[in-house]
């Protein structure tokens, strides 16, 4: 008795680990007592003078029982005569993974702060699941994303030998179903087409074949027009609301036209500029205007405030620009030299037009700019407000430009607006791709407008340091340009006055100079 005696009173007691009650109050589970479970409060915690923190839902555990099978693989040749699956599995594997990569990192880069986010995240990326055209042209994109990390040697290992393949595979295929869907006359045919339309410039710039990226804008601005016409009766049949394009009474039509017609419209001023025209194809859109710019001495309530007051100006410059200018002008403007230092009576009435509405608009920026002095902002609207301070600084060049070009002061508050926006972003580190864009253009204007050899010399070693592309312009590429550019100038080559302007003029006057010399 004795050793029995001993051995009970050697056990040592334990807390549970558990509570006591799984449907008892949160109070009673987390001090591990047993809970009576009244309500609304249990008579444990009252009488302890504790607060009863009420009761959780219920949730069902699962049973392993519910879950499917596992399946186990055997790993061996399959025989000759046998279907060989594992290919096909490969093929869907592969084809997962560049819509996957299209959809986190390719969106990553062309959903911008400005414009695009609509139609990756409420059109093209949705439509992708249930369109067959547009799935193979969202995979041929991610392929082609790919394909442009590849094209830092840092990523090279990263990317197979055969993702370019894969990605030109599927943008066949694409438009093989585009086609066959336009000889069945399906309904939506337009809208897909339009959606397929914009990526395929995005795979095409994305592989460097600028060219057949402008044929395909050219195809969507034609397509848009045609599209609008038919707005004025539009069909009564709705696409559903799944997309989430509704708003008020617009039609999924009238929303998913504008959606592709504002990046339309943009990357044609994209293309324009990159060309060396004047005028681009005729888009029967224009961007939402203000009706005015507002008190100057009053600050924009908002940066997306600041952000659409400033299509004003484009709106006013453009109507005073084109409204006096003739046929023969057009003729004698697209092998004028650089623009931007041309003082031609149309420049200077439309430039002096629009100095008053940019003095407002400016002024209100600045006081928004100090309002926000002592606020910490995100990263998305540190973004937007570079931006903004960006287009201040083009602008004010822009507008007192003269005979001589870009002054060196507005010009190198050019580049360091540039180069904030490139801090803001230091954190990506592989190449990046926008659908359109102002930072490599505007450089590019620092390059071709400016007299100054330090600031140009500063602006291709800020080129060379990048890799980037928005739209049809190609940090590298630029840097080869302009650099061919400052060598004709300092070797007195040719003369400033005597370059033309626009990448595709520049590179062939500049090709003609080196056979002549």
């Amino acid at each position: 008795m004795m050793t029995v005696q001993t051995e009970k009173q050697r056990v040592k007691r334990t807390r549970a680990r558990t509570c006591r009650v799984r449907t008892g109050c949160l109070t009673c589970k987390i001090r591990h007592l047993k809970c009576d479970e009244s309500k609304p409060e249990c008579k444990r915690c009252t009488k302890d003078q504790r607060k009863c923190d009420g009761y959780s839902k219920h949730i069902p555990i699962r049973s392993n029982h519910n879950r499917p099978w596992s399946v186990t693989v055997l790993l061996h040749k399959p025989e000759s005569s046998s279907p060989c699956f594992g290919d096909m599995m490969l093929v869907d594997r592969t084809d997962n993974a560049l819509h996957h990569h299209a959809r986190v990192y390719a969106a990553h880069d062309l959903i911008s702060f400005d414009t695009g986010r609509g139609f990756w995240q409420q059109l093209a990326f949705p439509l992708s699941h249930i369109v067959k055209p547009v799935r193979h042209a969202i995979i041929a994109l991610g392929g082609a994303h790919r394909c442009f990390w590849a094209s830092n040697p840092a990523e090279g290992a990263l990317v197979h030998a055969d993702v370019r393949n894969e990605a030109i595979q599927k943008y066949n295929e694409a438009i093989q179903c585009i086609q066959s869907r336009i000889a069945e006359g399906l309904e939506d045919n337009n809208q897909t087409t339009l959606t397929c339309c914009v990526i395929f410039i995005c795979i095409e710039n994305l592989l460097g074949r600028f060219s057949h990226a402008v044929c395909h804008l050219h195809a969507a601005i034609r397509l848009l027009n045609c599209h609008r016409q038919k707005l004025q009766h539009p069909p009564s049949s709705k696409i559903p609301v799944i997309y989430g394009l509704k708003r008020g009474h617009s039609t999924y039509e009238d929303d998913m036209h504008d959606i592709i017609s504002e990046m339309i419209y943009w990357l044609s001023q994209n293309v324009a500029l990159y060309t060396g025209d004047l005028y681009v194809p005729e888009l029967d859109w224009h961007p939402c205007i203000p009706s005015i710019l507002g008190d100057e001495t009053l600050p924009f309530s908002s940066l997306q405030g600041a952000q659409e007051s400033l299509s004003y100006l484009d709106f006013v410059y453009e109507a005073n620009f084109n409204g006096d200018t003739t046929s023969d002008d057009i003729q004698r403007h697209r092998s004028c030299p650089l623009p931007l230092k041309a003082v031609s009576r149309h420049y200077t009435n439309a430039a002096n037009l629009t100095q008053a509405a940019y003095n407002v608009w400016s002024s209100r920026l600045d006081l928004f700019k100090r309002s926000m002095s002592g606020v910490q902002l995100g990263p998305q609207e540190q973004q937007s407000l570079a931006w903004c301070e960006l287009q201040q600084a083009l602008w004010r060049a822009f507008l007192n430009c003269s005979d001589g070009g870009y002054t060196k002061e507005n010009s190198c508050q050019i580049l360091e607006r540039v180069e904030d926006i490139l801090q803001i972003e230091s954190a990506q580190t592989r190449p990046v791709f926008k659908f359109d864009g102002d930072l490599l253009s505007s450089v590019g204007f620092v390059c071709t407008a400016c007299r100054d050899g330090d600031v140009r010399n500063r602006a291709i070693s800020l080129l060379r340091s990048i890799r980037r592309r928005e739209g049809v312009f190609d940090s590298q590429e630029m840097t080869g340009l302009f650099s061919r550019m400052a060598s004709v100038l300092d070797g007195k080559v040719a003369t400033w006055e005597a370059l033309p302007w626009g990448a595709t003029r520049l590179s062939l006057e500049l090709s003609r100079l080196s056979d002549t010399s």
